[in-house]
Parts: structure tokens; C-alpha cells; sequence
């Protein structure tokens, strides 16, 4: 059974909320600091497949940052203030946390709340079920950044975030499980548990890895369709291993059916965002086309561009495979050669008398006629 929110109840996490009140009563104001900051784009024969791309942001991230902003002595815009206000509110009055504008969302993307009147706050959301809040409390505590919380309790935070249906605490806890660190044996199949939950949170990181563990059979049969409709949606967020491992199972029909044009999409996708394994993909697509002759021009394009950036064992692959192309596109091309075509003789028959003066007999043969009676035939 997926986890999901029917999994947890009210109690639980008010359980969690007086742990949790305990552990911070010693923790004093600390500065904060943005984390989990977008990498840089890479531009390398192979996309990275442990890149993270999910883009975290909810209330508690943004108060967090207003936090850090008053205690750094700046003053609130009306906007912050206004948020600020109806955050501590909905608080008190146990209500949802409110939405923030985007501009303020954009700023705690990917922000990690460690500021203790931020924290002391998440416990009110705590007590109401909100899985960011449990979240980020569990999250905090697991990286030690809220001294007083245990390793136990930030574990079980965690994983009643995960129960409320929280992304990005299914995709931590598959990470874990899946990899046998720091919460015991590896469990294969509940990290496909928490992926698929996560997954269906819309974590394009959860995403990925549920394609992946359906492709390659990992704790589930192998179901290449249903592993590439996970990494489609994972691409669709913007995942670009999922792009790159979609793209070559699409052109090599690996366990689905090949679909070359769409390869050819995906791989071009891989070229606007700087891989060049995308260039090798758009070639290889390109080529198993009907109208391939259409495409020479574009297809030996992509080949040189992965010549041109491509690692030394991408070179020596095109290196390999460039010549026996252009073989093939020169005799496409070129002018029909002249073939000898066979041309049979057919003759007639034509009979011959003789009459002999001295007897007058006559006498009669019949020959092939070489040389008035035959006409060609070309085949």
C-alpha cells in the first residue's frame, strides 16, 4: 500500500509538536542562510543522474527568510508584513498556512528553516497536520541545525511528513532506504514506496528515481512503460537525466516501442540545455528515419558537434561511425552507374532447297537464319 495521508491522524503529530516544544526551549536565535541552491547548468558528454531538481518552496521557508530579514535590522516591505501577519495568525488560530505572493515564494526556494522563531512557529502547524511543517522541522533537525532535537525525533518527523503525503520527505526517506545509511538495512521496497508517494506529490527527483526502479525491475517487476511514463513527468519538470534516459530508451526501443521522433525532441532538448550526449541522440534518431535522406545535412551537423564537445570516448565513437555514414549519404547521392543489362538474340528459321541438275532430286535444310531473321530482346 502507497503511503498517504489516511496514514497518520491528529494525535500523532501533536505528539511530535510537545516532543519538539521540549527540545527547542534551549535553542537561541542563530543566522540563517539560503541553501540548496540551484547548480550550474553543465555542459558535458553525460547529464548528471544525481542532480537534484526539485524547487522546494512553501509559507515556512518564506517566513523563515522574513525572520532573518528583522533580525538582521531591516525593516518589512508592506508585502512581507502582511504575510508576516497573517502567518502568525493562521497560526494561532489554527489555520492553513497562508499562500505567499510569488515573488516571496522565489526568494525561499529551496530554503531550509532554522531560525527559532521560525521553528518555535512550525510546532503551531505541527499540531494541525501541515506535512511542509513537519517537514522542514524533521529536515532542520536531520542536518543538526535545531540543537536540542535528537536524531530520533527528527527521523520520525520526517516520517510522518511522509505519511501527510510531503514530496520531498518521501523523496529524502526512499534516498535513505534505498541506500542502506543511517536508517538501517537497505529496503528496496519501501524506498519504492516512498519514491511512488513522492512521485505522486509531484517531486520530480521521486519521479525520476520510481521511473528508474520500474525500468530496471528494482523491488517491482520490470515495466519499462510504466518506468518512462514516471520519467516523463519527471522531464516534464525539468529532470534532465530523465530526458537523457527517455530519449535513449525511445530510439532504441529498450522494453517500449521505438519512437524515433520523439527521441529526436527529447535529444534536441538535451542541446538547448548544453549536453552533448543530446546531439549523439538527435543523430542516432535521425538516421533510423524512413526519410533519412531528407535529414544528411542535419544528421552529420550533429555528429560534428559531438566531435567538436564531446568526451574522448564520444569522439572516438562518431569517430568510429562518421565514415560508413558518409559512405552510405555519397552513394545515395550520387548519379545512377551504368549497368550492363543483358540482350538475347532471338532468330528465325529459314529452310533451304537444293535441286540437283543431274538427278532432280531436290533436297531441303533447315537452318537458323543468322542473318536476316533475328531481333533483340532486352530484359
Amino acid at each position: 500500500m502507497l503511503l498517504s495521508p489516511n496514514h497518520t491522524s491528529a494525535s500523532a503529530s501533536k505528539g511530535l509538536a510537545k516532543r519538539w516544544m521540549l527540545a527547542l526551549i534551549a535553542l537561541t536565535m542563530t543566522s540563517a542562510a539560503v541553501s540548496g541552491s540551484t547548480p550550474a547548468k553543465l555542459n558535458s558528454a553525460m547529464p548528471a543522474a544525481d542532480r537534484q531538481h526539485h524547487q522546494r518552496t512553501n509559507c515556512h521557508g518564506v517566513y523563515d527568510l522574513l525572520v532573518e530579514k528583522v533580525a538582521g535590522g531591516r525593516a518589512l516591505d508592506s508585502a512581507e508584513s502582511s504575510f508576516a501577519d497573517a502567518y502568525e495568525a493562521n497560526a494561532k488560530a489554527r489555520k492553513p498556512c497562508p499562500v505567499p505572493a510569488e515573488a516571496l515564494a522565489v526568494r525561499a526556494i529551496n530554503r531550509d528553516v532554522i531560525n527559532q522563531p521560525a521553528l518555535t512557529m512550525l510546532i503551531e502547524y505541527v499540531q494541525q497536520d501541515d506535512a511542509a511543517a513537519h517537514f522542514e522541522l524533521g529536515w532542520a533537525a536531520a542536518q543538526g541545525k535545531a540543537p536540542g532535537a535528537d536524531r530520533t525525533l527528527a527521523f520520525d518527523t520526517l516520517e510522518q511528513a511522509a505519511k501527510l503525503g510531503d514530496g520531498p520527505a518521501n523523496y529524502i526517506l526512499g534516498a535513505l532506504k534505498g541506500s542502506g545509511q543511517v536508517l538501517g538495512p537497505k529496503n528496496e521496497a519501501q524506498a519504492l514506496r516512498h519514491f511512488t508517494a513522492g512521485a505522486q506529490a509531484g517531486h520530480v527527483d521521486a519521479q525520476f528515481m520510481a521511473g528508474l526502479f520500474h525500468v530496471e525491475g528494482v523491488a517491482t517487476p520490470k515495466d519499462p512503460k510504466k518506468g518512462l511514463e514516471f520519467l516523463r513527468r519527471a522531464s516534464e519538470g525539468g529532470h534532465v537525466y530523465a530526458t537523457y534516459y527517455a530519449a535513449d530508451m525511445l530510439n532504441m526501443g529498450k522494453g517500449v516501442k521505438a519512437d524515433h521522433d520523439q527521441a529526436y525532441k527529447l535529444a534536441r532538448n538535451l542541446v538547448d540545455e548544453g549536453y552533448v550526449a543530446g546531439a549523439v541522440i538527435a543523430a542516432s534518431a535521425l538516421l533510423q528515419r524512413r526519410d533519412v535522406k531528407q535529414h544528411q545535412d542535419e544528421i552529420l551537423h550533429w555528429m560534428d558537434t559531438a566531435l567538436r564537445h564531446g568526451d574522448d570516448k564520444i569522439k572516438a565513437n562518431i569517430n568510429q561511425v562518421r565514415p560508413k555514414v558518409v559512405s552510405v549519404f555519397n552513394r545515395m547521392n550520387a548519379p545512377p552507374a551504368y549497368v550492363p543489362r543483358e540482350r538475347n538474340l532471338v532468330c528465325g528459321q529459314r529452310t533451304t532447297c537444293l535441286v540437283d541438275s543431274r538427278s532432280g532430286l531436290r533436297s531441303c535444310t533447315t537452318n537458323t537464319d543468322y542473318w536476316n531473321g533475328c531481333r533483340r530482346l532486352v530484359y
